[in-house]
């Protein structure tokens, strides 16, 4: 039995598509992120635990803060490895948004953003040092983005699935409708 991940695996009926290496990806982003005004919103899982360490070393790279939500954070924490960016590293800041918040609240685990507390950025800074800044991005987030009014001559950059663009989950909203 073989197990793979898939999600370079096009339908029999697309043509390949090209398909950088992460290192290749790495070298490619901060250029990327050089030429954005804005705030840059990165679009890939937190458990993807190489991309998270590629986009972190990027945004270095370009000068700017790399900004991770709780559930990335706990992830990072979680791997134990010592090379992995998780809170305390120099650029990295942690964003609590709001579904976040009140999953904490429920479960009583205030611990976990305790934890991140001297980390974390606020919606207020979000906002004044957009274009100083590379944000994990899930489309969960966007109502809170929005209110943080942070988005202005923001850049996505997608490294998922394709088909997730198109999906209607939980009621969020398509994200590319702006």
């Amino acid at each position: 039995m073989l197990l793979t991940e898939g999600t370079n695996v096009p339908p029999a009926r697309e043509a390949p598509r090209p398909v950088l290496t992460e290192y290749e990806f790495e070298n490619d982003l901060p250029l990327t992120f050089s030429h954005t005004r804005g705030l840059v919103l990165t679009a890939f899982s937190a458990q993807n635990i190489g991309r998270l360490v590629t986009v972190f070393n990027a945004a270095r790279r370009a000068g700017r803060e790399f900004v991770i939500d709780l559930y990335a954070a706990t992830i990072a924490e979680a791997t134990g490895r010592a090379g992995i960016p998780k809170p305390g590293f120099d650029g990295l800041r942690v964003f609590v948004p709001h579904q976040q918040r009140v999953r904490v609240k429920r479960a009583g685990a205030f611990d976990r953003v305790d934890r991140i507390k001297r980390y974390r950025i606020f919606p207020e800074e979000l906002r004044d040092r957009r274009g100083e800044l590379v944000f994990l991005f899930r489309a969960s987030t966007t109502d809170d983005l929005e209110r943080a009014d942070c988005l202005e001559d923001a850049r996505l950059v997608w490294s998922q699935w394709r088909g997730y663009l198109d999906q209607d989950r939980d009621g969020v909203r398509d994200c590319r409708r702006s």
